[in-house]
């Protein structure tokens, strides 16, 4: 009884191409996040298309074919921006990429980025007022920032304010000029099942909590977002290429902004999503809006409605007071 399970677990990991029957280490040494490092899947790269895992060293070599690569991470995981860091130094080590843009970085952070010369990531962190930002802690980040810099990567403010984003949500963007609606990808719908599951990602992600008249304007921001974002990615991209470091739901080819971009700009993409591994899953996702997925460890066992709903009900009894 003691080896049934384990060779189950090898058996169906061998039915989706060659088997991971042990969690490999990252390349950048041992694993930060606890939860799961010893899961089957942890360490493991999923080639969508290919239907088979691959190395590291693998990827980074198709990643240097694509002018535009895409890292989707989940924010507060430092596994995440470790990997991201490497793959923005091998990608810079070969002299294929020029810019990194972050959405972590807004409009308003341009006029600061620019003042800076030959900053350090601390420098950055201070320039754009970080520790005010409302991003996780920016000592996680650091890893990626200094990457950057020590290729001497053009760092680009990829997201827009949150005025803009304000505005698009309470007025919309009709009134925004053709132009602009046009260089964001406003002026043409999502598909109808990308649009659909859009508004059902934002149902989720606020544990069904979200006031029904406030999912289409947040669907909208979605939008102006990832359209804020490819434009940038654009106007930062030259013959060298560029990478850019968001959340998963950015970084999605079906509707995110590689979905933005491909409406302005028919050149190769790749989009890498770091993903948490989760007890019980077994065997790699059969389709995915990314190209691969590289499998992490998770950063903690929380459930995020639970801690979703006491944050609402402190926000309830403080505005009782």
């Amino acid at each position: 009884m003691r080896t049934a399970a384990p060779l189950l677990l090898v058996a169906l990991l061998a039915a989706c191409g060659a088997a991971p029957t042990a969690a490999v280490a990252p390349p950048h040494g041992e694993w930060i996040s606890a939860r799961g490092a010893h899961h089957p899947l942890a360490g493991r790269i999923w080639a969508v298309a290919d239907g088979a895992w691959i190395e590291p060293a693998a990827l980074v070599q198709r990643l240097r074919q694509a002018p535009f690569v895409f890292l989707g991470e989940k924010h507060d995981n430092p596994d995440h921006h470790r990997l991201q860091a490497w793959i923005i130094g091998e990608l810079f080590a070969g002299g294929r990429h020029g810019a990194v843009a972050f959405e972590m970085l807004d409009e308003d952070d341009v006029a600061p980025l620019a003042a800076l010369d030959r900053p350090t990531a601390t420098d950055v962190a201070r320039a754009v007022d970080w520790a005010r930002s409302g991003w996780p802690p920016f000592a996680i980040y650091r890893p990626v920032f200094e990457a950057a810099l020590a290729a001497g990567a053009r760092l680009v403010a990829a997201h827009p304010s949150r005025d803009t984003l304000r505005v698009a949500m309470t007025e919309g963007v009709d009134g925004w000029p053709a132009t602009r609606r046009a260089r964001l990808g406003l002026d043409r719908p999502l598909p109808p099942e990308a649009q659909a599951a859009l508004r059902q990602r934002i149902i989720e992600t606020h544990c069904g909590h979200a006031p029904a008249h406030i999912i289409e304007p947040m669907a909208l921001a979605q939008r102006v977002k990832d359209g804020w974002m490819a434009s940038r990615l654009l106007q930062a991209t030259d013959d060298r290429g560029s990478v850019l470091v968001a959340g998963g739901e950015h970084t999605r080819r079906d509707r995110g902004v590689p979905w933005a971009l491909a409406l302005q700009d028919d050149r190769p993409v790749a989009s890498v999503l770091f993903a948490e591994v989760t007890d019980g899953q077994l065997s790699p996702p059969g389709d995915s809006a990314h190209d691969y997925v590289w499998f992490t460890p998770r950063l903690d066992d929380l459930d995020p409605c639970e801690t979703f709903r006491e944050q609402l009900e402190r926000m309830k009894a403080a505005h009782a007071r």
